[in-house]
């Protein structure tokens, strides 16, 4: 119907029912000068819808162009919407499973918490229950296991937990290799004590003020022992309370030279094993029991 209104047949017939229609009922009563002027008019207002015809012809492709793109526009939108509609759904899906998932992830981190609790306890309990103490003499021996061939290399090897008592101070030892390169790498045993916290430090004296004598032993028999003594600094962190599972360690960084375990005959190194024994005076005597 738009095109069938627009094309230049009807707009000349509708132009001359207009005409003949003011003409028949307005301009019969006019006078002869003013009808004279109408077929001016006439050719005037035919000249215009011509030049609008022409207009409408050149827009009309244009037209039907922006016709075809609305129509492809609109297709694209109901396609895009569809394919939006589908990825809110999966979206949905997606944030649902990840809810799913965190709520899964934070059990099994619950789990694994409980889990390293336990082993926590479990661990404590052992070594609650394997907790050696030192002899009546307030002496106690290690035994370190290390090859010949092995001593020259890196090594830190540390001792079982013990106690001064039942109800006493919790140490460990840790026994290592240090090297000085300034002295062609010149190699000494390091011996290291640290104080760990236990569950009687309420009751006990600190800072730990007792001296603490080590001994490398002579597996001879000529008890030509090695001794060093660590005598407590009060104003040492390593002798407070401790207030975390241990205080840092203290210790001799040159107990002996390396060679005095690597020499072929050696009296301290036998079968890949040597021996620190410890002695704590809680006497204050200043004796040697290892002499």
């Amino acid at each position: 119907m738009k095109t069938h209104y627009l094309c230049g047949k009807h707009q000349k017939l509708l132009i001359a029912f207009i005409v003949n229609y003011f003409y028949s009922r307005k301009y019969l009563s006019l006078n002869s000068n003013r009808l004279t002027s109408m077929p001016n008019v006439v050719s005037k207002m035919v000249e215009e819808m011509n030049a609008i015809q022409e207009s409408v012809d050149r827009v009309s492709p244009g037209l039907n162009t922006l016709s075809n793109d609305c129509t492809r526009l609109k297709s694209e939108h109901d396609q895009s919407k569809s394919t939006a509609e589908i990825v809110i759904l999966q979206m949905n899906e997606t944030k649902k499973k990840f809810n799913e998932d965190t709520e899964e992830l934070v059990k099994c981190i619950e789990s694994q918490n409980q889990t390293e609790k336990e082993v926590d306890d479990t661990k404590k309990l052992y070594l609650s229950t394997n907790i050696s103490l030192l002899d009546t003499d307030c002496t106690m021996i290690f035994s370190f296991h290390r090859q010949n061939d092995e001593i020259n290399s890196p090594f830190s090897i540390y001792s079982p937990t013990f106690k001064t008592s039942p109800y006493g101070y919790l140490f460990v030892l840790r026994v290592c290799s240090t090297f000085e390169s300034s002295k062609e790498n010149q190699g000494y045993l390091s011996i290291y004590i640290t104080l760990l916290r236990s569950d009687f430090d309420q009751i006990l004296f600190y800072p730990f003020p007792y001296n603490i004598s080590l001994c490398l032993c002579d597996q001879s028999g000529q008890r030509k022992h090695i001794i060093s003594t660590i005598t407590p600094d009060p104003n040492s962190s390593s002798f407070a309370r401790p207030t975390s599972e241990k205080n840092n360690e203290i210790g001799i960084v040159k107990f002996c030279p390396l060679n005095y375990l690597t020499e072929a005959q050696s009296i301290y190194l036998r079968d890949g094993v040597f021996f620190i024994r410890i002695f704590i005076d809680f006497l204050n005597t200043g004796s040697n029991p290892f002499t």
